[in-house]
C-alpha cells in the first residue's frame, strides 16, 4: 500500500510541474506586432556581413515584404553569391511587386548560374505568374522557354518502355 501511495504522490507531483510549465508567464506584458519595425530589421540583416543571416532575412522577407524591401533584394538578386541570388528570386517572386517581378524573368533568362535560371523560373510561375491576368500570363510562359540541360542516363532510361528494356539483355535476362 506504501508503494501505491508513493506512486500516487509522483505521479501528481508529475502532473503538477507539467500545468505549471505550460501556464506561461502572467507578468509578460502584450507586445503588439509592429510589421514596419519587423521589415526595417529584416533590411538591415539584408546589410549584414554574414551569409546566413542575410539570406534568412530575404526568405522571411518574402513572407512580411512591402515595397520598401523590393529594391534591396533586387540589389542581392543582381550582386549576391548563389544562394543569395535563389532566395532573393523567391522573395521577390512572392512579394509580387511588379519591379522585383522583372528582375526574376531577367534572371530566369540571363543569370550565369543555371540552378539559379532553373529555381528563378519555376519561383516566377509558381507565385508571380498567378497574381497575372490571362495575357500577361501567356507571354510570361512564352518568355521563358528557354533550352533544358542534356538528358541524363536516368531520363534516357524513364523514355525506354521495360519492354525495350527487357529485350537488350540489360536486365540480365541471358539472352
Amino acid at each position: 500500500m506504501k508503494t501505491l501511495m508513493r506512486i500516487v504522490a509522483a505521479a501528481l507531483l508529475v502532473a503538477a510541474f507539467a500545468l505549471s510549465s505550460q501556464a506561461g508567464d502572467k507578468n509578460m506584458p502584450d507586445v503588439p506586432y509592429n510589421r514596419e519595425l519587423a521589415e526595417t530589421n529584416l533590411m538591415i540583416g539584408l546589410a549584414s556581413d554574414n551569409l546566413g543571416l542575410r539570406a534568412s532575412s530575404a526568405s522571411i522577407l518574402a513572407e512580411v515584404g512591402t515595397e520598401r524591401s523590393v529594391i534591396p533584394l533586387m540589389q542581392m538578386l543582381h550582386n549576391g553569391v548563389e544562394e543569395e541570388r535563389i532566395v532573393a528570386a523567391l522573395a521577390l517572386s512572392r512579394i509580387g511587386d511588379g519591379r522585383g517581378v522583372y528582375a526574376v524573368r531577367r534572371a530566369v533568362e540571363f543569370d550565369p548560374s543555371p540552378k539559379v535560371q532553373r529555381l528563378a523560373a519555376w519561383y516566377y510561375m509558381e507565385y508571380a505568374v498567378p497574381k497575372l491576368n490571362a495575357s500577361a500570363v501567356a507571354e510570361a510562359v512564352a518568355a521563358l522557354r528557354f533550352e533544358s540541360p542534356a538528358p541524363t542516363p536516368y531520363a534516357e532510361f524513364t523514355e525506354t518502355t521495360y519492354d525495350e528494356y527487357q529485350g537488350s539483355g540489360a536486365a540480365g535476362t541471358g539472352d
